[in-house]
C-alpha cells in the first residue's frame, strides 16, 4: 500500500487552516481570523540528533521554487492528496526521512514523494545496499526503518516521539519470511496524517527483503503525551 494514495482533491488557494497539533511551533494559529503562522525550526547538521534517520536534514529555505511542471502532493495537516499547478511558487521548509515539506505561495504546508525531488531542487535518494542490510538483524533494521519515518510538520523521527507504542517481529517459518507488527499513536487524535505515516511505515517495511507482512495499527490508548518523547527530542524541540 503506498503512503496517500486515494482521490485527488484541488488546491484551495488563500488562507491555510490551522493545525490542532500540540506540538509548540507547529503551525500555531495567529490571531482569531488571521492567517496560519508557520515557525521555521533551526536544524542542526545533517545527521545528528533526534532528527537523524537516514535522510538528510536541511535548513528552512530561503528561495523560492516556481514549478515547471504539475507535481503531485499531499495536504498537510489534513492528509490528502492533490496537486500543485505548474508555475507554484514553493520552499522547501524540511527534507526529513524519504519525503520533503513544502509552502506554497498561495498558502498552505505539502508533502512530496521522493519521486518529485529533482522538481523542488533536491537530489534523488541513494539506493539501499541490500547486501550490507541482510548482514545485520532484522529487528534492529526494523527500528532503523520506524527511525526513518517524520510526521511531516516535526523534525524529529516517530521514534523519538514516543509515537511507537509496540513492534514485534515474528520468527520465520523454514523458507518464509518474518512478519511485522507495529503498534502506534499521533500526537493529536483528528491529524489527518495518521493513515498517511502508517501506510509510509508498512510500504517501508514491505520493501525489506526479509519482511513477508507488516501490519501498522494506530491505537490513542493511552493517549500521547510530551513526556513520552525522548530527552533528545525534548531538548530539540525546546520542551526544557
Amino acid at each position: 500500500m503506498r503512503a496517500g494514495r486515494g482521490r485527488s482533491r484541488p488546491v484551495r488557494t488563500g488562507r491555510a487552516r490551522a493545525s490542532n497539533r500540540h506540538l509548540r511551533g507547529v503551525g500555531r494559529p495567529a490571531a482569531a481570523g488571521g492567517p496560519r503562522t508557520i515557525y521555521h525550526w533551526r536544524f542542526g547538521e545533517p545527521g545528528e540528533g533526534p532528527g537523524a534517520g537516514g535522510g538528510s536534514e536541511v535548513k528552512p529555505g530561503t528561495e523560492e521554487i516556481l514549478l515547471e511542471r504539475e507535481l503531485s502532493a499531499i495536504v498537510i495537516p489534513h492528509g490528502y492528496r492533490t496537486s500543485l499547478p505548474k508555475g507554484t511558487k514553493v520552499r522547501v521548509l524540511q527534507t526529513l526521512g524519504d519525503s520533503a515539506t513544502v509552502s506554497a505561495d498561495f498558502g498552505g504546508l505539502f508533502r512530496i514523494d521522493p519521486d518529485d525531488f529533482p522538481a523542488i531542487g533536491l537530489s534523488e535518494l541513494p539506493q539501499p545496499d541490500r547486501e550490507a542490510e541482510l548482514s545485520r538483524p532484522l529487528e534492529e533494521r526494523v527500528w532503523d526503518v520506524l527511525r526513518s519515518c517524520y510526521d511531516p510538520e516535526i523534525p524529529v523521527n516517530i521514534v523519538e516521539l514516543g509515537l511507537i507504542y509496540d513492534c514485534r517481529v515474528d520468527p520465520p517459518a523454514a523458507g518464509a519470511k518474518s512478519d511485522v507488527h507495529v503498534k502506534m499513536t499521533l500526537t493529536a487524535p483528528g491529524c489527518g496524517m495518521g493513515d498517511v505515516l502508517a501506510a509510509d511505515i508498512q510500504h517501508k517495511l514491505e520493501k525489506m527483503a526479509d519482511v513477508g507482512r507488516a501490519e501498522v495499527e494506530v491505537v490513542f490508548d493511552p493517549p500521547w503525551n510530551q513526556s513520552m518523547m525522548s530527552e533528545a527530542a525534548r531538548l530539540q524541540l525546546g520542551f526544557f
